[in-house]
């Protein structure tokens, strides 16, 4: 896995890069990026 792969794994889009926990919220909806430059982040689409 390259070092973009790695920042994109499980991370929210839209968050900081430098965020310390750029995971998912557990009380949050979440649908996962499939394709292109965005592959693999995840998209909040809670609410």
């Amino acid at each position: 896995m390259n070092g973009d792969e790695q920042l994109r794994n499980g991370r929210v889009y839209g968050t900081d890069h430098d965020d310390p926990n750029p995971g998912p919220l557990p009380h949050r909806t979440y649908a996962e990026l499939v394709g292109g430059p965005l592959d693999g982040l995840l998209l909040d689409i809670h609410g």
